[in-house]
């Protein structure tokens, strides 16, 4: 009797393309070309070898069965911080609308200054720094060179205005300036550890060579029975990129830690 061959009667599924697996008629694989997953059938009576795609392109053994797509999300390594914008046609992470959080933390250990290095860039021309700081001292800070040094020379300068007032309803009110210092203060009154010091500052484009960088902001803080509030300004005088700051206390009797110090660092173009 004649034998009538009927093929397959159905797809059959080999899994992924193997170079070295004999592929016949609907033969169905899957094969990543150039990062898209999809599925092919096979065509043609035999088929070893033969990648089904390149470059989107199918093979002649082979056609799309299922046909994947990239995906639309880019790579988010590096990209800690940022959102996924899109121009109308294509995906991309940028800055946000608002603030984005470029730095933060304490210390590890008990401490008297704390460097934030490489968090000024070009990538952000408007900075906001908020820290805590609960202890018995005030907060000073450096900037941090280009070069990656801590300029520590003479030639900061700031000016301010205080406003005091304790619970028997006394208050004062005074100002302040002082230049040619090797620092700048972020606050200017003691604090204590269960009424800790904060600040809020902002500096104007760091990282630019034409600028002598700038900062200005408030700082709160509470000492026995004393509230205290200070409006601050400051800068070095001179110009140059700054790249990142150092935080350092006024009284090394009285260290950063985990507990008492916490920081922020916003970014906004």
């Amino acid at each position: 009797m004649a034998t009538l061959d009927l093929g397959k009667i159905k797809l059959v599924n080999r899994g992924t393309w193997s170079s070295s697996t004999t592929y016949t008629a609907d033969d169905i694989v899957q094969y990543t070309d150039s990062g898209v997953l999809s599925t092919y059938i096979c065509v043609v009576s035999s088929s070893q070898g033969h990648t089904p795609s390149s470059s989107g392109t199918t093979h002649a053994s082979w056609d799309y069965l299922s046909k994947g797509i990239a995906d639309p999300i880019p790579s988010q390594s590096g990209n800690a911080g940022k959102v996924l914008k899109t121009d109308g046609s294509s995906l991309s992470f940028g800055t946000g609308g608002g603030l984005a959080l470029i730095a933060s933390g304490t210390v590890g250990s008990n401490v008297t200054s704390f460097s934030v290095d490489n968090c000024f860039t070009t990538d952000y021309d408007y900075y906001k720094l908020v820290y805590m700081y609960g202890s018995s001292s005030w907060m000073k800070m450096r900037y941090i060179n280009a070069n990656g040094s801590i300029n520590s020379a003479n030639g900061y300068y700031f000016a301010g205005s205080w406003y005091r007032r304790d619970a028997g309803g006394s208050h004062d009110v005074g100002q302040f300036g002082y230049f040619n210092q090797n620092y700048v203060p972020l606050g200017y009154f003691d604090g204590q550890s269960n009424q800790p010091s904060f600040g809020e500052f902002n500096f104007l484009d760091p990282r630019n060579s034409s600028y002598k960088t700038q900062y200005w902001g408030s700082c709160a803080s509470k000492y026995s029975n004393h509230t205290k509030r200070t409006d601050l300004v400051g800068s070095y005088d001179a110009v140059g990129e700054v790249r990142g700051f150092q935080f350092f206390v006024d009284n090394g009797s009285y260290p950063m830690t985990p507990t008492n110090f916490h920081y922020r660092l916003y970014g906004m173009a």
